[in-house]
């Protein structure tokens, strides 16, 4: 939940929306604190709670680099997360944790991939930007590319950014067809999301 914050604040500061924006990072940042405070507090970490301390981490500072307006260095360090957690997937494979690490693991790198275009997006950068969206759809595919049977909305939800940042970056190269479909495709997975959830908190981005 706390990348919505990140996401959010980025958008509306490259609106010139700086005070809601700052509010935005903030709430963002004392949910990050939170858990931070709550691994720091355990006296022995596992191998996966060190690796998630770090994963933490890195999304601590990609947000105060983003605040900053230093949205390359943001990208590079919610890459490093993506990085991270496929290198980790792959170093279980044909474990017997791998099947369960692989579920949990794929949605991660999935939102990852997409929190980097958005920051590449809010840079300028819209080639890094939709090669990253691509990965993101890529991680999702190998996890089975059927939102229906995926029974959460987080998963969900990274798809729908994913192709909100698609359509973002074909209206930004004037491809009005691509824009359209992007556009369609994410209302699509925001219909998913209400049908399953009730919850309307990503509706107004559709209303274009």
């Amino acid at each position: 939940g706390t990348t919505s914050f990140t996401r959010l604040g980025v958008i509306l500061k490259t609106r010139g929306e700086d005070d809601a924006a700052k509010r935005i990072l903030t709430d963002g940042s004392a949910v990050e604190d939170r858990l931070n405070q709550t691994l720091d507090s355990r006296k022995e970490a596992t191998e996966l709670e060190k690796f998630y301390s770090e994963i933490i981490h890195n999304e601590n500072a990609a947000n105060a680099e983003a605040a900053g307006g230093n949205y390359t260095k943001a990208e590079e360090l919610v890459l490093k997360n993506a990085h991270m957690m496929e290198e980790k997937l792959a170093s279980y494979k044909g474990s017997t944790e791998y099947a369960e690490l692989r579920g949990h693991f794929l949605p991660g790198i999935t939102g990852w991939y997409s929190r980097a275009a958005n920051n590449a997006i809010a840079a300028g950068k819209y080639d890094r930007a939709e090669a990253q969206c691509m990965a993101s759809l890529a991680a999702f595919e190998e996890l089975g590319g059927q939102l229906r049977l995926m029974g959460s909305t987080d998963i969900q939800g990274e798809i729908f950014w994913t192709y909100f940042h698609l359509s973002e970056i074909a209206n930004a190269q004037n491809s009005i067809f691509a824009w359209r479909d992007y556009l369609k495709k994410a209302r699509g997975v925001l219909e998913e999301i209400l049908e399953q959830s009730g919850e309307r908190k990503w509706a107004d981005f559709l209303g274009r």
